[in-house]
C-alpha cells in the first residue's frame, strides 16, 4: 500500500514560517522606531547613563567595594552570593553571544563603555539579564523601603528599556535577556552560599573578621 501524505504537515510549517518571519520583521522595525537615541536626542545621555549603571564592571566593582566596607555579616553574604549571580551572568552572556552571533542594530552608534570581542553581538542583552539577576536578588534579599523597591524595580525596567532606545539592541534581545535573567535569579536562589559554606573557601575568612 502507498504511503499516504499528510496534507496538514505543511501547510502547519507553512503557518509556523510565515508566523516567526511576521515577528522577525516586527520586532526589527518596531525596534529602529523606538532607537530614537541612536545618534543625538535630548534623552542620549540619561539613557547612557543608565547603560553605565547596568555594565558589568560598574557592578563588580561596587560589589568588590561594598564587601571591603561594610561590617554586616548579612550584607556580605548578600554581596558574596550577588558576585556569584555576575559572574554566572558575565559567562552565560559570552555563552549565549558565541552561539547565536546575531549583530547589533545596524543603526548603532559605536561608543559603548569597555566592550570586548563579544560586544559586537546583540543577542541577548547582557544589560538586561544582568539588571533582571541583580534587581530580584536585591529585592528578595534587602530590607528595603516601598520608595527604594519601586526605584529597583524601574531601574531594572529602564536599562532594558535604554537598550532598544540606544539602538544597541532589538527589543527580542532585551525580553530574551530579561528571561534569562531571571533563570539565573532562580539558579542562584538554588545554591545560595550561607556564611557557614562561605568560611569553608580558602582565604574567605577575613571576609567576615
Amino acid at each position: 500500500m502507498a504511503e499516504q501524505k499528510n496534507p496538514a504537515r505543511p501547510r502547519s510549517n507553512s503557518i509556523t514560517s510565515t508566523l516567526v518571519k511576521t515577528l522577525h520583521a516586527l520586532d526589527l522595525c518596531t525596534s529602529k522606531k523606538l532607537a530614537v537615541c541612536a545618534d543625538h536626542g535630548p534623552l542620549r545621555p540619561l539613557m547612557m547613563l543608565l547603560e553605565l549603571s547596568g555594565h558589568g564592571i560598574s557592578w563588580l566593582g561596587g560589589c568588590f567595594l561594598a564587601l571591603y566596607l561594610t561590617t554586616s555579616i548579612p550584607m556580605k553574604v548578600v554581596l558574596f552570593n550577588l558576585l556569584l549571580a555576575l559572574f554566572v551572568d558575565l559567562a552565560n552572556i559570552a555563552l549565549l553571544k558565541s552561539v547565536f552571533r546575531r549583530p547589533r542594530p545596524m543603526y548603532n552608534k559605536d561608543d559603548m563603555f569597555a566592550t570586548v570581542h563579544l560586544d559586537k553581538y546583540s543577542f541577548p542583552s547582557g544589560h538586561a539579564t544582568r539588571a533582571a539577576t541583580v534587581s530580584c536578588l536585591l529585592l528578595t534579599h534587602l530590607n528595603l523601603s516601598l520608595l527604594i523597591r519601586i526605584c529597583v524595580a524601574v531601574w531594572g525596567i529602564l536599562v532594558g528599556f535604554s537598550r532598544v532606545m540606544l539602538g544597541r539592541h532589538h527589543i527580542s534581545d532585551v525580553g530574551c535577556g530579561f528571561f534569562v535573567g531571571y533563570v539565573q535569579f532562580i539558579l542562584v536562589e538554588k545554591i545560595w552560599f550561607t556564611r557557614d559554606v562561605i568560611l569553608q573557601f580558602p582565604t574567605m575568612e577575613y571576609l567576615f573578621l
